[in-house]
């Protein structure tokens, strides 16, 4: 699996932003394309946080203020032609997904969360669960 983080000193400080915004940079607001980034770089072909980012800028789906819109997320499903994509609120049906495996005992789905306040974030953060390997 591949991991990046939005505060990689590659990209922390490029802006992010849809409104020009200097203040909101990769690092401040770039985890929907972060998570983006690991979830197609893991399954389809390398792209960086910073290339996602400028798709989700370039197609409408970094918010003015609040970072990245939900819905950016079925646009990479379909942009870089996954088979699957699933949306659900519910978390055992999340929690099933992680259980499916491939016939080489990998994961078959990642999962893309917002999380609200609390252990990750003081207002909204996207992070990706995957499971291991025959777990």
């Amino acid at each position: 699996m591949t991991y990046y983080s939005q505060a990689d000193s590659r990209w922390a400080n490029i802006m992010y932003s849809s409104v020009n915004d200097k203040k909101q940079t990769m690092k401040t607001s770039a985890c929907g394309p972060t998570v983006g980034a690991i979830v197609v770089s893991s399954s389809k072909g390398v792209i960086l946080p910073t290339t996602m980012a400028n798709l989700f800028v370039d197609n409408g789906y970094r918010t003015a203020r609040n970072g990245t819109a939900w819905s950016a997320f079925s646009f990479i499903a379909d942009y870089f032609e996954f088979n699957e994509y699933h949306s659900t609120g519910n978390f055992e049906k999340a929690i099933s997904y992680l259980k499916q495996k491939r016939k080489d005992g990998s994961t078959k789905y990642f999962i893309i969360v917002s999380c609200g306040s609390g252990l990750f974030t003081t207002g909204g953060h996207y992070i990706v669960l995957t499971s291991l390997e025959n777990e």
